[in-house]
């Protein structure tokens, strides 16, 4: 898995997905329908360039900037890549006790740091 679709996962995995359902830990193929769910909205959002009822057109671009490596990937290869961050030795559910640090928040404009 490419590092900027690793760090693009978890940020939106840690701070969108699991606090809004819980439930979701380590239900791979849920949470994979709503990162892919997720993606083509803000993605289509962006292209029409247009504010929605959900959300304002300045916040989806910001919101893309974070998900961009994500969009485009189909549902299974996403639930393929949320089992293997749960593989990973410092896991997701160890990371869910400080999903709160502002560090740990991914956004592609951070790749040239």
């Amino acid at each position: 898995m490419h590092a900027s679709v690793y760090l693009s996962l978890r940020s939106l995995l840690l701070h969108r997905i699991y606090p809004a359902d819980i439930g979701l830990v380590r239900n791979d193929s849920e949470a994979a329908k709503l990162v892919h769910a997720y993606g083509g909205q803000i993605a289509s959002q962006v292209e029409l360039e247009k504010d929605t009822p959900m959300m304002q057109l300045a916040s989806a671009q910001e919101a893309m900037f974070k998900i961009r490596p994500l969009v485009g990937l189909s549902k299974g290869t996403i639930r393929k890549y949320i089992a293997e961050l749960w593989r990973e030795d410092y896991g997701l559910k160890t990371k869910l006790e400080i999903r709160t640090d502002k560090f740990d928040r991914y956004d592609e404009r951070q790749r040239d740091i």
